[in-house]
Parts: C-alpha cells; structure tokens; sequence
C-alpha cells in the first residue's frame, strides 16, 4: 500500500480537528486501534514516524533535574521529551540515530553528584536506572541490525565511532560515580556495550553483584508454609517467579544490582524457583530450525549433562507420541486458568500415568483474574490501562513454515473465547465469594484452584521486576491459602458456572496441522477455548452463599442486584436516614452506599454543599441559610462560592478536587449540622426516629431497626459514638447521629428559625457536631453514649476483645455503624449481611472479627502496623508517655525495646497482651486484637506486627456470646 505525495500533502480538515484536540491518551488508543485493524497501516506509520525523527531536531538537553516550588527534586519536562524521542527512535528501528542522544544525556548525568544530594539521590537512581536500560535497548536492536547485515564488517564500522563515544562517555562516569562511592548505574549498559565492540573492559571492571546466598544452610529456611513438590529429586516451590516481563523495554528497566536484590528478596520469602528464556516469541524459528534438537536432548540426558528435560506449550499427542518412542520428560508448560481448563480433558490422563508435572502460566489470565477487575466495565482494549499481554492483537506469524496463522494470543481474546466479559464477571463474583470467607484475594484463590489438581506442579506467576519507580520491591503474595481454600460444595460452584464439556477435544485443528518439529512455536495461537453456555438467572430471593451448591445459589447479574434481602421490619416506616455528604466526595462515595446499605430505604435525605441531582436523589444544599455575615467574613465560604460558579457555568467540579482539596470542603462541613437538622424537620417532620450518617459510614439495617424497636421514642434521646474536645463529650458525625423525634422537635420545631443564631459561633468553633451538642443541650436534651454499637472504627480497626483497663469489651455488642469505610469494605460487609439466613438475629461485633479479621491475622506480618499502642517499651534515653514505669517491668520486658523477637517474647509473658508491633527501637502491645493496615518503611524504620494466636483464641472460647448486649 503506497501513498502518493498528494495524498500526504492533505489531511480532511474535521480529521485534523480531532487529531489537534484528542487527549494524548485518546489519540494512543486509537492509533492503536488502526493498526490492530488493518496491518498494512503499520508500515506506512512506522516510515511516518521515522521521516519526522529524522528530519525534526532534537533540543539541546538541558538539567536532568530541577527543585519545584517545594523544594522536591522532580525530572525535568527536557529530560522526559529526550528520552521518549530516544525510545521512538529504537521502536522504529533508528537505533544508530539513537546513540548521540544516549551519549548527551550520560554526560548531563555525569556532570551529578548524588553523594552530595541525598535529598534526591533515590529519584535520581530511578531514572538512571531507566536510561540503562534504553542503552540496553540500543544495544540490543544494533545486534539484531547487525544479525540482518550478516554481520558487515563495512556495515559496522560506519557507525563504530558513535558507539566508541557513547562507551568514552560511560567510562567516565563510572570513575566519577565510583569516587562516590555508589555503585554504577548504567552497569548493563556498559556491559553490553563491552560484548558489541568486542572489547576488554579490564579497565573499568563492573562492579561485582552479590550471589544468591546457598539459604539451605541457613536455618528457618525455607520459610514455613510454603507448599514445594519434588521434581526429578529437587525440591521446587509450587509458585515460579516469571519473567517474561524483563524481555521487553516496555516494562521499565531496573539497574543490574536491583534485580539482584529482588531475586534475593523472592528466595529469602520461600520463592526460589524462576522461570526465564532468552527470547520468547517467533524467535526460535529464526534459528532453530532443525528437526532434530528432540535427539541431541535426549543425548545430553543420557550422557548425565541434562537432568531432566521439560516441554513448553506440546500438546497432549505430541507429548504422548515423545513419550512413546522412549524420551523421558519431566514437565510440560501449559496455559492453564480458572477460564482455559483444556489440561483437564486428555492431557491429565497423560501426565498421571507418565507422572509429568505441569507447570502452568496465565493462571491469573495476565492480571484480569484479580479483585481490580470486580466490577469493571469491558476494558477499552487500546488504551495506556492495558498491558500488551492483555491486550487482543492479531498478527500474522510462521510465514517462515510456508503458513499464515491468524494469532489471537492475548489474554482478554481468552476471556472473550471463553464467554465473554459479562460471564467473566459471574466467575468474579464467585471467587470474591470465596475469598472473603477465607480472608484471601481472587487471585489467591484462582492460583489455588489449579494448584489443587494433583498434576500440577506448580504456577508461574508473572513479576514485573522492570519496574522501578519506588524502592518498593512487588512479588507474589507467598502467603498461599491451603489446599481447604475452596471446599467441595464451592468446587461445584465453580465447575456449574464454568459448564466445562469434558467431550471437547483439548487442541484445535490447525494446531494439529502443524508439523510436530514446530509446535513449540505454533502454540501461539491457542486452540479453541471451551465456551460455557450462559447460566440462568436466580430463581430464588436468597443471597449466594459460598456453601449453596447449586449454580443459581452462586450467580450474580452484573447491574443491580434484584435479591437483596432487606427483612421484614414494621417500624422501617418511622426511621428517617439523612446523609451528609459534600460535593467534591459524592461521586466517590455515596454510589455504594445506595448499592449496599442503604438500598432497603425507600426514602433517603442527602444534604451536600451544592445543590444537585444524583440520579433520582435530590441533593439539598445544607449551607444556603447560614447568615450572610457568616459567608462573607469567613474565607472558608469561598470554595462554597466557587462551587455556585461551577454548577452555573456547566464545569466539572470533580476537576476542583485537586486544586482545593478535601480540606476546603472539610472547612464547610461543621456549618451543615444545625441548618441540616432544620431542614430536615421541615421535609419530614413528625418521623420517631432521625438517623444521621456521613457518606463514608457503613449502617447495619437491621441491627438498627431491631434496636429502635426497644427503645422509647417518647423520650428525647440524643445518640452517638463520644469524642471528647476541650471537655465537651458528643456524638461523633462519622459514627452516626440519632435522634428521637422528640428530641429533635425540641430544636427544630419548638425554635423555629434557630440554627443561624450558631453560625457567628461556630468561626471559633472546630466542629460541627461538637456545636449540634451545646445546641441540643440548649434545649434540654442532653447525649447518651451508645459505643460500642456506632463505632468510629471498622473491621479492621476495631479493639476486638478486653481492651484498655477503661476500655469496654467489643464482642457481644450489636454493631450499629462503622466509619471511613471503603467501597470495597462496604460491598464486602453487605455481601456478608445478606449471606446470614436470619435478618432478625443482630449482627454482633464477634462476628466481625470471625468472617474479616481471623482469617487473615498470622503469627507475623511484615510491612503491617496492628495498631498495639496500649503500651510502649522504648530504650531508657528515648522515653515515651505510654511507657510503663521501671520498677514494674520484668527482665523480658525490659529489653523488649531491643528486637522484634524480644518484644514478641515479652507480650507473651504478658497474660494481657494478645499482639505486638516494633518499630524502629519501639515495642508496642495491645490489650486487645485488631488487624491495623499495611505500613512500609518510613525514614528507615520498618514496622512489623506479631499476634498471639493462641491467646486470641483462648480468649474467644472463653467469651461466647450467650445474648446481645443492647445499649441505651
């Protein structure tokens, strides 16, 4: 396909409107598009692109870095341009062009000196680390230039000069970073560039990097809990490390020292095996294209050079037909997932009977078989969220066998030969069942539905150790869920959704028609996928359990869920919710809350900063009535301002987010209490009962009802979770707020017109429940305590157990609400509510730490705060308030400042101490047992928690809960 030069001299003009305006991101998509869709296109790019690199200039480099207004040190605009230019110019095969630009931008390097900028020297090494791995790049593309040349020796030395420069300019900043006493960055850079020229690089030796240290002899080694098989006499963990993802700049570069370091890191988890080649692809075909490569392994084996030998991606004839003519084999890699089952229609007999070990990759179907996926719509397959493995492309390989192959390879062309993504999001829904039970990720329990048949050997996970744009190290969770992860009834779940026909053939017919010597090769277009038929839609008005064993029982639709279980609850019509949200947040937060809590309620208030319409939800503005003066003299009431403006003149006011922040919003919050109640009474006067909430508060329906049911609304009860300020005690906002309808009466109806007398006070005030209290009080009606029941914690927060010695037991208790609760929390804490068969037995505390919080609380975890802070153990010269007087320590407590282990012995000498955290050369433990949150190192100090698993469990056996312990 040509294209004139009349044709390139016109573009339509619409055309060129919308490549003018479309956003980057956008115009990427659909470049993407274009080329997927039509090959002949990408030449004719690729010449484009090419023309315009090599007729446009390229700026001067200027700073590597520059310090922002902050004072941070961040990558300058000129740096990132540069080396984008540079990586354009290696993918469309410029690599030559490529070298003087790589050489200027060492220079600019060499010219820093991060020993003497601490402040940036992290960041500085991301990006050296990025620019050594586009030396590599570079390096690797003149190769393959090289390879096509048939290694011209004229042809080589046209450019020998560039890459002398390029090496010269290395060289010298290896000395001047050595003198720094770092390591070199641009370490495999330089090497590569060593072995292209063919020159000794005795004069500027690499630094050498530490070997895998032989962990066997260490002792705790491998960790405990991590599943291995036996493999030809060695013993393997069950989860590989993959790197496939270290085959491709498109990944990110990381320095040769890093990957080191993360490969120790994997090994000393208990992950020691990796799985690696040195090219994937239709590589093999370019060179070994020889029959017999089946012989010469089979030699070396017998001549005791190869221990075992292994397949990659046979099929089960042609493993059988190996097998048969007397070669032993050990392995065969295969795709095998939760959506790609084929080894378990022939392939399984084989390997049983031969006793192979499969090694299977795209087990988590390249990441789309994760908890990020739940949910989400069909992902718009051309844009930058989507990796190139999960990615449908079509291409056309293996022309060099004399045969054109349609190659569908990519992950998301399984999920649609499978059965599409709504079908895709059934299984989602499923496994999260799944993993909520047991306190796990869908990627846990997809990993452990295949590790679970006995021919499996292990998984190959893939590890993005190219990535390094913090010093963060990401490597598989090794915490494995057992072999009972998925139980019978669960399996059966499973297998009903993913209707698998054991009768269809495992290999497609054009796979078959392939020659045997190729079939290594061939496999990348996969055979056809088994395609399960729709289920049916629920019958029944129960909610899925993970125990139901029936395919309906596990089905979800992917909109609304029509089999809610809201209860039978005759005094539902006296109870009024209001929630409190705000502009910039109720987007973000109050849609799950109208999908999960508070989808029972056939009328809701929602009271905000703005007026508007949430879908058929009326947003009442909860500040139009404070006094004028108020607005006008306190600069809080400029964001309210701005977002009048932005309402009136059709902007988006989630773009303000940013630039404002939530704390302008927060400014507001504590104006919206009195005028909320106000016009609360005026909306729905004469309701029993008004409960408050914010949108980040979780409420438990039923508890609520069945609680209110027992208590009298003739009386003026003023309700809530205390926090204490200055002395005053009220009901915290984020906890919820109840209020009788008497007691709000008293305000609202019996004192008309009165929240604007609060607004001049509340300029001195901080919050705005703390004024709703002395207004309340005004009135005569005063704040009862109802905590534990609304709660300012959740699940993974809340003191289970004793706690402090002023503290109360949270375990019999109903619970009422929760706070700063996450999507994510919310739809799991709702899905639970609905699995319970009985919606009038109350939901307690107990039950919340036995289906979120015991599952996954293990002797310890690093990286993990649990929040042990009832007392501090420090060293005698570093004193902290909550440190426990001398005198009353014991020899183990004393030095429990001093390690990990010293604190974690003396909590369990401790007869009230159920967990423990260290930090730095802090020890902290806690009377009673909560989960906390994941903490990473902050200014060197690593936080990592331990429990007492044994007394956690003493302690619930002890405490069963014979009734529930209503309040108020």
């Amino acid at each position: 396909m040509a294209i004139s030069q009349a044709t390139m001299a016109h573009v339509n003009m619409m055309t060129d409107t919308i490549i003018a305006n479309l956003a980057p991101d956008g115009l990427r998509s659909v470049i993407r598009g274009i080329l997927a869709s039509d090959p002949d296109a990408t030449p004719i790019f690729e010449k484009q692109t090419r023309s315009y690199l090599q007729k446009s200039t390229p700026k001067s480099l200027g700073p590597i870095l520059n310090v922002d207004d902050t004072g941070r040190m961040i990558v300058t605009d000129d740096f990132i341009s540069t080396q984008n230019r540079v990586r354009c110019m290696l993918g469309c095969g410029l690599c030559w062009n490529s070298l003087p630009i790589l050489k200027n931008i060492i220079d600019r390097m060499v010219e820093l000196n991060p020993s003497q900028q601490p402040s940036y020297s992290s960041k500085l090494l991301d990006v050296l680390n990025s620019v050594d791995g586009d030396i590599v790049q570079a390096v690797t593309a003149l190769t393959k230039t090289l390879l096509h040349s048939n290694g011209s020796r004229e042809f080589f030395e046209h450019e020998r000069e560039s890459l002398e420069e390029l090496l010269e300019s290395l060289k010298a900043g290896s000395s001047k970073w050595r003198q720094s006493g770092l390591p070199f960055p641009f370490e495999r850079g330089l090497g590569a560039l060593f072995k292209l020229l063919n020159t000794s690089n005795d004069e500027c030796e690499p630094t050498r990097t530490p070997r895998l240290l032989n962990l066997k002899k260490k002792q705790n080694w491998p960790p405990t809990g991590i599943e291995i098989f036996e493999l030809q006499g060695i013993k393997l963990p069950r989860l590989f490390c993959g790197l496939w993802q270290l085959s491709s700049p498109a990944w990110g570069s990381a320095s040769h020292p890093n990957i080191i370091n993360q490969f120790l890191q994997h090994v000393h988890a208990g992950l020691w095996a990796f799985d690696m080649a040195d090219h994937y692809g239709d590589a093999e075909i370019l060179f070994y294209d020889d029959p017999h490569y089946i012989d010469a392994l089979c030699f070396l084996q017998e001549d005791n050079r190869v221990r075992a030998l292994g397949l990659c991606n046979f099929d089960t004839e042609h493993m059988k037909n190996a097998l048969d003519n007397g070669i032993t084999i050990a392995t065969n890699q295969v795709q095998f997932s939760l959506i790609d089952s084929r080894p378990t229609v022939k392939m399984a007999k084989v390997c049983q009977e031969y006793d192979i070990k499969l090694l299977t990759y795209g087990t988590l179907c390249g990441g789309f078989i994760a908890d990020k996926w739940l949910g989400k719509p069909e992902p718009e397959l051309f844009l930058d969220t989507i990796t190139p493995s999960q990615r449908k492309v079509r291409q056309n390989l293996l022309e060099v066998i004399g045969q054109v192959i349609d190659v569908n390879y990519k992950y998301y062309e399984v999920i649609c030969s499978w059965g599409g993504w709504t079908l895709f999001q059934e299984l989602l829904h499923t496994l999260k069942q799944i993993a909520v039970k047991h306190g796990v990720s869908i990627s846990n329990v997809a990993t452990r539905w295949v590790l679970d048949f006995p021919y499996v050997g292990a998984v190959i996970v893939g590890v993005r150790m190219g990535i390094m744009r913090s010093t963060k190290v990401i490597f598989w969770n090794v915490n494995i869920p057992g072999p009972d992860i998925i139980p019978p009834t669960a399996k059966n779940i499973l297998a009903n959704l993913l209707n698998q026909s054991l009768e269809r053939p495992l290999e497609s017919k054009r796979a078959s028609e392939i020659k045997a010597r190729f079939f290594k090769v061939s496999i990348v277009h996969p055979p056809k996928f088994l395609t399960p038929t729709t289920p049916s839609s629920p019958s029944s008005s129960s909610s899925p359990s993970p125990s139901s064993t029936t395919t309906n029982d596990a089905t979800y639709k992917s909109g609304p869920l029509d089999i809610a279980k809201c209860g039978d609850f005759p005094n539902a019509k006296d109870v009024q919710i209001i929630v409190k949200t705000g502009a910039n947040e109720i987007y973000e937060k109050f849609p799950t809350q109208l999908l999960t809590e508070l989808r029972c309620y056939d009328d809701l208030l929602v009271f905000s900063d703005l007026e508007q319409d949430v879908g058929p939800y009326h947003v009442y503005d909860a500040l139009i009535n404070v006094t004028d003066s108020v607005k006008q003299s306190s600069s809080d009431f400029d964001y309210y301002r701005l977002l009048q403006e932005y309402k009136e003149t059709g902007q988006d006011i989630a773009a303000l987010r940013p630039t404002s922040g939530s704390g302008a919003g927060w400014n507001l919050d504590k104006f919206k209490f009195l005028h909320m109640l106000e016009k609360t009474w005026a909306l729905r006067p004469e309701r029993k009962w008004y409960v408050f909430i914010e949108a980040d508060t979780y409420l438990v329906r039923s508890n609520l009802l069945l609680w209110l049911q027992r208590l009298d609304p003739s009386k003026a009860l003023y309700m809530g979770s205390p926090t204490n300020v200055n002395g005053d005690s009220f009901a915290h906002g984020g906890s919820g707020i109840i209020l009788s309808g008497v007691a709000l009466a008293k305000f609202a109806k019996d004192k008309p017109g009165i929240a604007p007398k609060y607004d001049e006070k509340l300029l001195s005030l901080a919050y705005g429940d703390q004024m709703l209290m002395k207004a309340l009080a005004d009135v005569g009606v005063d704040f009862t305590k109802v905590w534990p029941m609304l709660q300012a914690e959740k699940p993974s927060t809340i003191p289970f157990g004793a706690g402090p010695d002023s503290g109360t037991r949270h375990w019999c208790q109903p619970i009422v609400t929760m706070h700063h609760i996450t999507s994510d929390e919310a739809s799991a804490i709702w899905r639970f509510e609905q699995q319970r068969p009985d919606m009038q037995k109350p939901l307690l505390i107990n039950e919340l730490y036995s289906q979120f919080i015991a599952p996954r609380i293990r002797p310890s975890i690093d990286n993990w705060y649990n929040l042990s802070d009832d007392v501090i153990y420090t060293a005698p010269e570093n004193p902290d308030p909550r440190n426990k007087p001398a005198d009353q320590m014991s020899d183990l407590e004393k030095v429990a400042h001093k390690s990990f282990k010293d604190c974690g012995r003396a909590c369990e000498e401790q007869p009230r101490c159920y967990q423990w955290v260290y930090f730095g050369d802090k020890c902290g433990f806690s009377h009673s047992y909560r989960f906390g949150r994941k903490r990473m190192p902050e200014d060197g100090v690593k936080y990592k928690s331990g429990f007492v698993l044994d007394k956690i469990e003493k302690d619930r056996k002890e405490h069963n809960c014979k009734s529930p312990q209503w309040l108020g």
